[in-house]
């Protein structure tokens, strides 16, 4: 379905930023995304129509929603861990990171909250891929048995040791850290996106997880470009 071809390149600031971001500006987002109901969604194009409405949720469609609240959770984490790196194209991704990936938490909260279902799952995170039973391609039964194997827990999370690692390294180690993470990250998003748009039953599900493996697809492309040049003699 993706490559790293597909679409334009995603724009990321590179403008060096003064610290952390203005205290206040990701509760106000937060809360602007989450008191904004339908009629925000709608304007950001993401508002369930008519046929889109008309289809019920599936396990996999509220399943994906949750661990993808969950996933993005940790993207944000260690994006601010890296907010006061010397190095002002990393910031920019970083910032890029974390003001989309909490505009899409908001959303994905107001979808759940209206479908009557929780904003986290009840059980193992991954539970939801294992309700897949006949699968469309390789790629999705691998990842379900990648799934299984790890007891429903999500794959590609760092680790509690690797966002240690993060916060307390600095400059050029702290910079291929942030990359070498992210990308593994990014990679386990992509994975996830893909089965969902390919299992989902609504069309709002179906085209929100193909926005987020076009955009991670494309982070990707650039992380890896910029460890390449950072290993280069």
């Amino acid at each position: 379905m993706m490559s790293n071809s597909m679409g334009s390149p995603l724009p990321i600031d590179t403008r060096p930023t003064r610290g952390r971001l203005p205290g206040g500006l990701a509760a106000l987002l937060m809360l602007v995304l989450l008191s904004a109901g339908f009629a925000g969604y709608r304007l950001l194009g993401l508002a369930p129509t008519t046929h889109q409405s008309a289809a019920v949720p599936s396990v996999v469609d509220t399943g994906f929603a949750q661990s993808m609240i969950q996933h993005h959770s940790q993207a944000i984490t260690m994006a601010m861990a890296v907010q006061d790196n010397p190095n002002p194209a990393v910031r920019g991704l970083a910032r890029s990171i974390l003001l989309a990936q909490m505009r899409e938490i908001g959303l994905m909260e107001g979808w759940l909250s209206a479908w009557g279902a929780a904003p986290v799952p009840m059980g193992p995170a991954m539970a939801w891929v294992d309700t897949v039973k006949t699968f469309k391609t390789v790629d999705d039964e691998l990842f379900a048995t990648l799934c299984r194997s790890q007891g429903g827990n999500m794959p590609g999370l760092a680790s509690p040791e690797d966002l240690q690692q993060l916060r307390s390294s600095t400059g050029t180690v702290q910079e291929k850290l942030f990359l070498t993470l992210m990308i593994a990250h990014h990679r386990s998003a992509v994975s996830m996106a893909n089965f969902a748009w390919r299992y989902a039953s609504t069309d709002l599900i179906k085209g929100f997880a193909k926005t987020v493996a076009r955009d991670q697809l494309t982070e990707i492309d650039w992380m890896q470009r910029q460890l390449q040049a950072m290993t280069k003699p």
